[in-house]
């Protein structure tokens, strides 16, 4: 059975110089003290978790996007998927 995820709305993101910087929320007051970036590739996973995706499908789009190993993409997602769910805990 595959684990869908989706972003919830706790989070503000913008593109800043290729980088994306995500802004915590909590109700309408972003916490700009505890600014999080990601590189092009966590990036890209962000913008593939707009809709559910599972892992599976996350791993496929590093893979389409770079030229990357599978279990180099794998890994990848695995460490974006725990920094999101730390992230999470928090806001």
């Amino acid at each position: 059975m595959n684990s869908y995820y989706n972003l919830k709305s706790k989070f503000v993101a913008r593109d800043v110089g290729g980088e994306l910087v995500v802004v915590p929320l909590t109700g309408n007051i972003a916490h700009m003290n505890e600014l999080f970036t990601f590189n092009a590739s966590a990036k890209l996973l962000w913008e593939a978790l707009q809709e559910d995706s599972t892992e599976e499908t996350l791993v496929k789009a590093l893979l389409d996007a770079y030229e990357v190993e599978e279990p180099v993409a794998r890994a990848d997602v695995k460490k974006f998927l725990e920094r999101l769910e730390q992230m999470g805990r928090k806001y």
